[in-house]
């Protein structure tokens, strides 16, 4: 696989999560990291502590629902190989018109 299709899959998987429970969810994370930043600036170690087990639990969130959506695509992509012709070829209109 190119760079550039592994990175147009990614994208599209990026979108495809963005409103759906692991995009919420990495945005939590996000929102973790950067509250960890400011309270390590303000030397609230408590605070941190809480953030840091919000994170994990998070990120453990995120690693099964990635399993059970990989698994998904995996069913997907078997029904796609078994039951679609992946070697045709685009046919223009031309030619379709002439058959």
């Amino acid at each position: 696989m190119t760079k550039e299709t592994r990175g147009l899959l990614l994208a599209f998987l990026n979108e495809l999560n963005k409103d759906k429970e692991i995009g919420q969810l990495e945005s939590a994370i996000i929102e973790n990291i950067e509250n960890i930043i400011n309270y390590a600036n303000a030397g609230e170690i408590e605070k941190i502590k809480k953030e840091a087990l919000k994170i994990e639990d998070d990120f453990i969130q995120i690693k099964d629902l990635l399993k059970y959506q990989y698994f998904d695509y995996g069913i997907s992509a078997n029904k796609i190989e078994k039951e679609r012709r992946l070697d045709w070829q685009p046919k223009g209109f031309s030619e379709i018109l002439n058959a």
